[in-house]
């Protein structure tokens, strides 16, 4: 008998440390994958604030999978005179390039971004916008810019004041993306320059 009763409490205690063991392995798994997708959120945050200057244009492009793609598309860029690329992140597909309008335009830009197979997306504008106060002011924002035919909202915060969209500008424009967060009661101190994005 006691030898059946040692039997049944290993075998208890084996399936209770089997069970325990994945559910650990379970947890460690589960950790990983947020702490990857954390990472993955930061180096794309990190990338688009690199890129956030009033003297950038700051272009959506998809197509990109690899690094030979963002290392083609950066060299494209850069045999454009008057053309200089800031940052082409792979990541978050953000392109920031600065433009001399006495040597190069807009169009030389997306024909180049086009002649490596990649397409222009859209156009990213980031707008410092005063008055929001809180999680309200922000919903307000955002309901105004999504309203907006051809504007694509990314992130609408009153803690920092800004207001990151996309726009299509086939649709829209930069103009009109000021209105509708004015007409919603609030103020744009200063909106940063871009050129017209035609793809």
């Amino acid at each position: 008998m006691k030898l059946l009763y040692t039997i049944l409490s290993a075998s208890t205690l084996g399936f209770t440390a089997i069970a325990s063991a994945e559910k650990t392995c379970k947890l460690n798994q589960k950790h990983c994958a947020l702490t990857t997708a954390k990472t993955e959120k930061c180096s794309k945050q990190k990338c688009d604030t690199e890129c956030d200057e009033d003297s950038l244009t700051n272009l959506v492009v998809t197509g990109m999978t690899c690094g030979k793609c963002s290392t083609k598309l950066k060299a494209s860029l850069a045999k454009i005179e008057g053309v200089t690329v800031k940052k082409v992140c792979l990541k978050s597909g953000n392109v920031a390039v600065k433009i001399n309008a006495d040597k190069a335009n807009a169009a030389k830009v997306h024909a180049a971004i086009a002649d490596t197979g990649f397409k222009v997306a859209g156009e990213k504008l980031n707008i410092p916008v005063t008055g929001m106060t809180c999680g309200a002011c922000t919903k307000k924002v955002s309901t105004a810019l999504t309203s907006l035919e051809g504007c694509s909202v990314n992130s609408v915060c009153h803690k920092s004041g800004h207001a990151s969209v996309t726009i299509d500008t086939a649709k829209t424009s930069k103009e009109k993306v000021i209105k509708a967060i004015t007409n919603s009661g609030f103020k744009v101190t200063t909106a940063k320059k871009s050129a017209p994005v035609k793809g």
